[in-house]
């Protein structure tokens, strides 16, 4: 070979460096790799900052975050995939409404998982139960301080928390409800004035009139003038 011609051969035969440096391909017949899953925390079920039931540094803000911190509710979180859910170690048919539903409603006040979370899931689950009517009934006058002192709440979260196991309520025991409406009327006619509640706050008040009668739609049309009675 002539000088030239060795040169021209060497350029055809050496590697590009670009296809150097390029990754081999998967071989024939293999998988590719499977990606990485992102695993589910419990900060992307609840929302609320999260506090530890058993840390001696922990100060109890309720009775309730006291009671679940020495293990007396018969309950507990259950993760599923993308949900949580209370798991009861006994049937909510036997529980003790007397000594448990108040507890739950002091917990409304709580701002922090998991505390948040089962008060007002255990709210929900034991109004839902078939005879909770008149398992409710006679705890009513025990229920509403922790309702009453959620519901004044300055904190959105609280407050919407408290609207919510109000409705809840009056759905289970209808009139019965009716002469502890003085607890709430006063407070309900200055939230209706805030947009943020106005929506939550009108819902409730269509429940206890709906659920109450006339005599409700008396009591709303004098205490919240601005809100219109569905009875006149």
């Amino acid at each position: 070979l002539t000088s030239g011609n060795a040169l021209l051969f060497a350029a055809c035969i050496a590697p590009c460096c670009k296809c150097s440096r390029m990754k081999p391909g998967p071989k024939p017949g293999s998988k590719p790799a499977a990606k990485p899953t992102a695993k589910l925390s419990t900060q992307r079920l609840d929302p609320h900052k999260f506090s530890s039931p058993f840390a001696s540094t922990t100060k109890a803000k309720t009775i309730f975050a006291e009671a679940y911190g020495r293990g007396d509710l018969p309950c507990r979180i259950e993760h599923h995939t993308a949900r949580m859910s209370l798991s009861w170690s006994v049937p909510i048919e036997r529980l003790d409404y007397a000594a448990f539903l108040p507890l739950c409603f002091d917990g409304l006040r709580e701002t922090r998982h998991p505390y948040t979370y089962i008060s007002r899931q255990a709210i929900t689950d034991m109004l839902c139960a078939g005879d909770a009517g008149p398992k409710t009934v006679p705890v009513l006058e025990q229920v509403m301080p922790g309702l009453r002192s959620a519901i004044i709440e300055k904190e959105e979260d609280i407050c919407m928390a408290a609207l919510r196991a109000l409705g809840q309520l009056s759905d289970v025991v209808g009139p019965e409800l009716d002469k502890y409406l003085h607890h709430f009327l006063s407070t309900l006619n200055k939230r209706i004035g805030e947009k943020k509640f106005r929506e939550q706050v009108e819902d409730v008040l269509r429940k206890l009139e709906q659920n109450g009668g006339k005599e409700v739609s008396k009591q709303l049309k004098l205490k919240v003038p601005t809100y219109t009675p569905l009875f006149r």
